[in-house]
């Protein structure tokens, strides 16, 4: 009888390392998963709509930046004007931003990207595709952004309860060692 008790005992240590090896084996595996759609390079298609996404951005600063440059041309009744009989009201041009105390800045690089971007978008856009439909890419790419990081939700999901799984069965190892 107590040989029954002692092979039963024996039978049940196995079952738990057997599954505590299969859990991390399943966890690694997760993990290897993560790893990759971590270091996986963008496809083509992904990297032109964040691009794309990016002008439209810088395009919709725009507006606010040329409002607070013609400001004066808006509010003053009488415009001055130069020798030649243009507005000077327009403070620092159509591509300086201004600054809270009302003086313009010199315009940058920066600046003039974001009025190049509302004025010219649609001609922005199409050349950054073809730019990059032109390039030489990775064979091998990852999922879309969006998919990409529900996958990663998930695989973290899943490694949390497959790591609380093995310290169960380690705490069940230790008290029947116990």
């Amino acid at each position: 009888m107590f040989d029954k008790i002692r092979t039963s005992f024996r039978d049940g240590l196995k079952t738990l390392r057997d599954e505590e090896s299969r859990l991390r084996a399943q966890l690694e595996t997760a993990r290897r998963r993560r790893e990759d759609l971590l270091t996986l390079k963008l496809a083509k298609a992904d990297v032109v709509a964040l691009l794309v996404g990016m002008v439209d951005s810088k395009a919709e600063r725009y507006p606010a930046t040329l409002r607070a440059a013609i400001e004066g041309l808006i509010n003053s009744t009488q415009t001055k004007r130069d020798k030649l009989g243009v507005a000077i009201q327009v403070r620092g041009g159509i591509f300086s931003p201004i600054k809270s105390s009302g003086q313009s800045t010199v315009a940058g690089p920066e600046h003039l990207e974001v009025g190049f971007c509302y004025l010219f978008r649609e001609q922005i856009k199409a050349a950054v595709a073809q730019a990059v439909e032109g390039m030489d890419w990775p064979a091998e790419v990852g999922p879309p952004p969006a998919q990409r990081t529900e996958e990663l939700r998930q695989l973290d999901a899943q490694s949390q309860r497959i790591e609380a799984e093995i310290v169960v069965i380690e705490e069940t190892r230790n008290q029947a060692r116990a």
